[in-house]
């Protein structure tokens, strides 16, 4: 096993809320939907809420689940 395979293992085992800042940005929501998707993080976005949304349903990204 890597040692990314061993830290993504830790991490679902205990995941963390994780700030993201810039939440409107296209990699940072990429990478919270991911980090969200595989069960390692509790993602929370900093951003106007309504510019979030738009930018995730222009980007075909879903924020549903564990988000913080």
């Amino acid at each position: 096993m890597s040692l990314l395979e061993e830290f993504i293992a830790k991490a679902k085992k205990n995941p963390k809320v994780i700030v993201f800042p810039e939440g409107e940005d296209e990699r940072i929501l990429k990478a919270a939907v991911q980090a969200a998707k595989e069960g390692i993080v509790f993602p929370l976005l900093l951003g106007e809420e309504s510019k979030i949304a738009f930018r995730a349903r222009a980007l075909n990204l879903k924020l549903e689940g564990n988000y913080v």
